[in-house]
């Protein structure tokens, strides 16, 4: 099912720890770029991550550009400046390395299962055997992005690995 996906998926991206390589793609109507960015998580007790830091690998006029997070608070370092900055409250909502993506959502703990409601479920091919599931968010939530798709490996039951999640 659906919710099973969506469960599974935040049980990876909410455990103890983890480290990931993500590709952004930023998409504006007179350019794209993409953006490789190394993040190194560390969840507290209670599963919320407390500690994060992104850094970007690529492309190279923004490699080293990283974000720090602990608890609520953001730091932000420029290797060209050689700063940190503390991000302000007043910044939070602003662009994250110039994409949709905003300071808020490095550090604002969010659930897609009591966020959002599935819209679709359906098996696709992604590189593979794919389920491609829609969300909405539920009513009266307060969430950034008004649509996502995710889309999760149909591996069988113990396989239902996170690939590609778009943020419309």
């Amino acid at each position: 099912s659906a919710s099973k996906v969506i469960r599974q998926h935040e049980d990876i991206f909410r455990s103890d720890g983890q480290v990931a390589l993500l590709e952004m793609r930023v998409v504006r109507p007179q350019s794209t770029r993409t953006l490789r960015i190394r993040f190194w998580f560390q969840n507290g007790e209670n599963g919320g991550q407390d500690r994060s830091l992104a850094r970007v690998e690529a492309p190279g006029a923004e490699r080293g550009v990283a974000s720090l997070r602990l608890g609520n608070k953001m730091w932000s370092f420029v290797p060209s400046t050689g700063r940190v900055q503390q991000v302000p409250e007043s910044m939070m909502m602003g662009s994250w390395m110039g994409s949709d993506w905003t300071n808020d959502d490095l550090v604002r703990e969010s659930s897609l299962l009591d966020d959002y409601r599935v819209i679709s479920c359906k098996n696709v091919d992604h590189d593979g055997p794919a389920f491609r599931i829609e969300v909405r968010p539920r009513k009266g939530r307060e969430v950034t992005w008004p649509r996502m798709v995710i889309y999760a490996r149909d591996g069988g039951e113990n396989d239902l690995l996170p690939l590609t999640q778009e943020y419309y």
